[in-house]
C-alpha cells in the first residue's frame, strides 16, 4: 500500500502538469501513487498524453463533462489508497524533499491531523503561520495542497464555488483535528489567468468598498462566496455589514449637521430653533433607545469640540446662550434618568463602586473647589465648574454597559468610527481651502469654525499661506493613532479601512501643528513600545513582531505626510505654501508667539498656586499675563485675564489645592490597573497607552479637566465594565 496518495485535479493546462509530475519523479520519498483527474478539458488528449509518457503508470480518469475542483478531488480520493493524501494543483512545483519533509512532520506529531508548508505563488513567498483556529476563522492562511491523514479528511462541499479549501480546514479544525505549520515553503505555484489557481489580488478584496457603498462585480462575488463559508462554518458576518451600514449613515448624518450648522451660524433665531429640535430628538432617542443615544453623544464629542455647532440663545457671534451639548446631555439625562425609575435598573447598581472609590475623593474635591470659588467670589465659578458635570455621564455609561451591551456595541464603534472619519476629512479639507485663494469664501467658513468653538485656523507665517487648522477634539485623532500603532505592534492592523484611518489620523496630528498633540502621541507610541517588549519575551518574535509593524504602520503614516504636502502644494486654486519642512520646525521654535504667551503664563500661575498651596484657589480663579497672541496684542495691547489654563497639570494645583494632582493621579492608575486585568489584555493594554498619550498631553493642553478629556475616562472605565462582565460569564 502506497504510503501517500497524490491527487492532481486538471482543467486546460497539461503543459504545466508536465512539470508538476516531474517534480514529483524527483521526490527522494518514492512510496506515493498518483492521480491525474482530467475534469472535462477542453483539449481532450492533452492531459492523457502527458500521463502516458510518465513511468511508473499514473491512474488517469477523464470526466465528459466539467464537475469543479472538488468534485474532481472527491472522485480522486474515493479511489486512492495512502495512508496520507496530498491535492496538488497542476500548476505546482515541488522541491525534491517536500514529500518527506511532510511525512516526517506528521510522523513525529501524533496529535495533529495535517501539515502545510509555505509556498510560493510566483515570485510572492506565502509563509503561512502557526494553526490556530480563531486566526483561521479571520482569514485562510492554509493551502490546499496540505497533507492530510486518511481517516481525517471529510471531502471536498461540491457545493461551494470558492473558498473550498478554507472550509476544508474550518471543518477538520471543527471536527478537533490540529494542523502543524512547516516554515519551509516546499513547492511555487505558477501563477495565471485561470483555472484551479486563479487567486483575486489582496489588495482589491480588502479595499474598504463599503465606505462607500459600492463595489466592483469581482469583489462583490468574492464576499458573497466567503459570506456562505463564514455562515457554514458559524462565523459571524451579520455584524460587519450592519457596522458598515451604520457607518455610512452616521457619516451622512454628521455631514448633514455640519451642513445646517454652517447655514444657521449666521442666524441666531433660526440657530436656537435647530438646537431645540436636536436636543427634542435626543429626548425621543434617550427614551426609545438610550445605548443609541449615548452613542450619538460621543459623535458630540468628536465633532463638536466646545459643543457649540448649535446654541440656543446666543447673539449675533454665538457667543452666550446654551449649547447644543449641554443640551443633548440634559435631554439624554431626563429620559435615561426617567426609564432607570421605571424600570427600577438602580437595583442593579451596587457593584458600581466597586475599584472606583476615587471619583468618591474626587467629589469632595470638586464640591470643595466650588464651595471656595463661592467664597472667594469669583464671577467665573460656575462657567469654571461646568465642564465637571461631564463626569455624571460615567453612571449611565456603567447601567447601560450592564444592561444594554449588545445595543452599544452595535451602535458605538461605527457610529463613532464615522465621526473621526469625517474630523479628519474636514481637517484636511480646510487645510486645502484655507492654504489656497477661494476668495470671498473664505470669511464665511474662517467663522463658522469660529463661532462654532470647532477650533482655530491661523496662518503659520507671513510668507506663506500654510494654515494651521486646530480643533480641540483633535485629540480623538491622537488617540486614534496611538491606538493603530499599537494595534501594528501587536498583529492586528490588517483591515484596509484602519491602514486609512492611520493616515489620515497622521495628516491630521500634523496639519494640527500642535505641540501637545506631537508630544501626546510619541509618549502613547513609547508606551505602546514599552508594553510589546514586555508582551513578547523572545527575541525572535520581537523581530518578526517589528518588522511586521513597520510593513504594516510605515506605508500609511508616509501616506499620511505625502496627503498634507499634496494639500498644501495642490496647484489649483493658486498657492503660495512655502516648505513643508519649514512649517514643522517653525512649531518647534519656543520663540514662536503661541509657545512665548504659555510661557509666560507658567510662573503668573506658579505665583497664585502659592497663595493658596493647601486648599487651592477653587473654581473661577482667574489670572492675568501678557500675551503674545495677535487678537489679544490687538485688543488690549497684550494682557489677557482667563480662568482656563493652558497647564493642565497645574490647573490641578492651582484650582484643588495640594490634593488636585495626587487625586486626579489616583483616577488615572486606578483606571490603567483595573485595565491590565481586563479579559482582552491587548484591549487593557491599548486603554493603558491610550492614557499615558491624554496625561502627557494634558500637561500643555488641558484636556483632564475637559469633557473631551473626560470621554475617554469614561470610555475607559466602559470598557473595563463591559470586558469584566464578558470575563465573568465566560
Amino acid at each position: 500500500m502506497p504510503t501517500i496518495s497524490v491527487i492532481i485535479p486538471v482543467y486546460n493546462h497539461a503543459d504545466e502538469l508536465k512539470l508538476c509530475l516531474a517534480s514529483l519523479r524527483e521526490q527522494n520519498l518514492k512510496n506515493f501513487e498518483i492521480i491525474v483527474i482530467d475534469d472535462a478539458s477542453k483539449d481532450l488528449e492533452a492531459a492523457k498524453e502527458v500521463v502516458e509518457q510518465c513511468n511508473p503508470p499514473i491512474q488517469f480518469i477523464r470526466f465528459k463533462k466539467n464537475r469543479g475542483a472538488p468534485h474532481a478531488r472527491n472522485e480522486g480520493f474515493r479511489i486512492s489508497k495512502g495512508e496520507l493524501v496530498i491535492f496538488l494543483d497542476a500548476d505546482a512545483v515541488l522541491e525534491s524533499d517536500a514529500l518527506s519533509i511532510m511525512v516526517k512532520t506528521l510522523a513525529s506529531n501524533q496529535d495533529i491531523g495535517f501539515v502545510y508548508p509555505s509556498f510560493y505563488w510566483g515570485q510572492k513567498l506565502f509563509k503561512g503561520k502557526p494553526f490556530d483556529l480563531e486566526t483561521l476563522k479571520e482569514e485562510n492562511y492554509i493551502h490546499t495542497s496540505a497533507l492530510i491523514r486518511r481517516e481525517a479528511f471529510p471531502g471536498f462541499d461540491e457545493t461551494l464555488t470558492k473558498f473550498q479549501d478554507w472550509d476544508l480546514f474550518l471543518r477538520l479544525a471543527h471536527s478537533g483535528q490540529k494542523g502543524a505549520w512547516i516554515s519551509q515553503a516546499l513547492y511555487r505555484i505558477k501563477p495565471r489567468c485561470n483555472g484551479m489557481s486563479k487567486w483575486l489580488p489582496s489588495f482589491v478584496q480588502h479595499l474598504p468598498w463599503e465606505l462607500i457603498g459600492w463595489m466592483p462585480k469581482t469583489v462583490r462575488e468574492y464576499r458573497e462566496a466567503k459570506r456562505i463559508v463564514q455562515e457554514k462554518n458559524g462565523i459571524s458576518v451579520a455584524y460587519q455589514g450592519a457596522f458598515w451600514a451604520l457607518f455610512r449613515s452616521a457619516f451622512m448624518g454628521v455631514l448633514l449637521i455640519e451642513l445646517l450648522s454652517f447655514l444657521v451660524i449666521f442666524h441666531p433665531g433660526i440657530n436656537s430653533a435647530f438646537a431645540l429640535v436636536i436636543g427634542a430628538f435626543m429626548l425621543i432617542i434617550a427614551w426609545k433607545n438610550p445605548a443609541l443615544a449615548l452613542s450619538f453623544l460621543a459623535v458630540e464629542l468628536v465633532i463638536g469640540s466646545k459643543g457649540a455647532l448649535f446654541k440656543w440663545g446666543g447673539n449675533a457671534v454665538n457667543d452666550g446662550g446654551i449649547s447644543l451639548r449641554m443640551i443633548l446631555f440634559a435631554a439624554f439625562f431626563l429620559a435615561w434618568g426617567l426609564r432607570v425609575l421605571l424600570d427600577k435598573a438602580y437595583r442593579h447598581w451596587s457593584g458600581f463602586l466597586k475599584g472606583r472609590k476615587m471619583y468618591l475623593a474626587l467629589a469632595a474635591l470638586l464640591a470643595s473647589a466650588f464651595v471656595r470659588g463661592l467664597v472667594q467670589g469669583s464671577s467665573f465659578v460656575f462657567a469654571d465648574a461646568n465642564a465637571w458635570g461631564f463626569l455624571l455621564l460615567l453612571l449611565p455609561t456603567l447601567d447601560l454597559v450592564q444592561r444594554k451591551s449588545q445595543e452599544l456595541q452595535r451602535f458605538l464603534p461605527p457610529l463613532v468610527l464615522a465621526a473621526l472619519f469625517y474630523v479628519s476629512l474636514k481637517t484636511i479639507g480646510l487645510f486645502y481651502f484655507f492654504s489656497h485663494d477661494f476668495g470671498a469664501l473664505w470669511e464665511p467658513v474662517y467663522f463658522w469654525v469660529r463661532r462654532t468653538g470647532v477650533g482655530e485656523v491661523t496662518r503659520m507665517s507671513e510668507a506663506s499661506s500654510a494654515f494651521r487648522v486646530f480643533f480641540q477634539s483633535h485629540i480623538y485623532e491622537v488617540l486614534a493613532f496611538v491606538s493603530f500603532v499599537w494595534a501594528g505592534m501587536v498583529g492586528r492592523l490588517k483591515a484596509s479601512w484602519a491602514k486609512i484611518s492611520l493616515m489620515l489620523c497622521t495628516a491630521v496630528i500634523l496639519i494640527s501643528f500642535s505641540r501637545s498633540f506631537w508630544l501626546g502621541a510619541f509618549a502613547g507610541s513609547i508606551g505602546a513600545f514599552f508594553f510589546f517588549l514586555r508582551t513578547e519575551n523572545k527575541m525572535s518574535g520581537r523581530f518578526t513582531q517589528i518588522k511586521s509593524f513597520i510593513r504594516n504602520t510605515g506605508l500609511p503614516i508616509i501616506l499620511g505626510l505625502f496627503l498634507v504636502a499634496g494639500a498644501l502644494f495642490f496647484p489649483l486654486p493658486h498657492s503660495t505654501g512655502g516648505s513643508l519642512a519649514d512649517l514643522l520646525r517653525s512649531r518647534a521654535d519656543l520663540g514662536e508667539d503661541a509657545a512665548v504667551s504659555r510661557w509666560s503664563l507658567l510662573p503668573v500661575m506658579w505665583e497664585r498656586v502659592k497663595e493658596a498651596p493647601i486648599l487651592g484657589q477653587g473654581f473661577g480663579a482667574t489670572v492675568t499675563y501678557k500675551s503674545s497672541d495677535p487678537r489679544i496684542v490687538t485688543a488690549t495691547g497684550g494682557m489677557y485675564t482667563t480662568y482656563s489654563f493652558e497647564w493642565g497639570w497645574m490647573d490641578f494645583w492651582l484650582k484643588f489645592g495640594v490634593l488636585g494632582i495626587p487625586v486626579m493621579l489616583w483616577v488615572l492608575f486606578s483606571i490603567g490597573g483595573r485595565l491590565t486585568r481586563v479579559a482582552e489584555p491587548w484591549i487593557g493594554r491599548m486603554g493603558i497607552v491610550l492614557l499615558i498619550a491624554l496625561a502627557v498631553t494634558h500637561f500643555f493642553t488641558p484636556y483632564l479637566n475637559h469633557p473631551l478629556g473626560f470621554g475617554v475616562l469614561i470610555a475607559a472605565e466602559g470598557l473595563i465594565e463591559f470586558f469584566g462582565i464578558r470575563k465573568a460569564d465566560s
